[in-house]
């Protein structure tokens, strides 16, 4: 969001309206700007932040400001940065590693899987710890390319709020390494080869 939009009904015989805004929380507000219309748009805004508002109509009789009766309050929050996916990592034969960085300010996260990038995805789990940065997605299955996304959360006095989607990123799993052995007959006329089954391996 790059700004918030403030609407009000227009007072009869009023000549402006003074905006206030508080934020920390309403326990301050300060003038932020005068309209002479029944809106405003506040830029002066950043990511993960909680703002407070309310207005004041006016007449200017003879250079003289009288201020009518305030609005309610209203409350608007601002959100978080998106989430940035640093990888999917392959951990095992079935599980993808989705590794991130921290959004500030966020609560938790929701990761979203498909199987195709312009598919339909599907939210595996949503994280309650806005510390963590990483998910182990254990259904995946060996050698099949996944997608993923994640969302941050932001918690409001009235709900959770889910931000912007983060771009897409992909992974595969693949089977562990081999480990591999070999002997020779007397005669050095053949080779036998060895090695332990390796899950989620077809084939060899």
């Amino acid at each position: 969001r790059d700004a918030i939009d403030l609407s009000w009904n227009e007072t009869p015989g009023a000549d402006g309206y003074c905006i206030f805004r508080s934020i920390d929380g309403g326990n301050n507000y300060v003038l932020l700007a005068e309209s002479s219309l029944p809106n405003y748009q506040d830029v002066d805004i950043h990511s993960n932040a909680v703002y407070d508002y309310y207005i004041c109509a006016y007449t200017d009789a003879n250079s003289q400001i009288m201020l009518g009766k305030c609005s309610d309050t209203v409350k608007q929050y601002t959100p978080l940065d998106t989430p940035v996916i640093s990888a999917a990592k392959n951990v095992s034969y079935n599980t993808l590693r989705v590794e991130w960085a921290v959004v500030p300010g966020a609560v938790g996260y929701q990761v979203y899987r498909s199987t195709t990038q312009d598919g339909e995805y599907t939210c595996l789990t949503e994280i309650t710890d806005g510390n963590t940065i990483s998910f182990d997605d254990k259904t995946a299955e060996c050698g099949k390319t996944y997608y993923y996304y994640i969302k941050a959360c932001q918690q409001t006095e009235i709900s959770t709020l889910y931000g912007e989607a983060s771009s897409v990123v992909s992974g595969r799993t693949t089977p562990h390494r081999v480990t591999l052995s070999g002997s020779t007959t007397q005669n050095n006329t053949k080779v036998s080869l060895s090695w332990k089954k390796v899950s989620g391996a077809q084939g060899y």
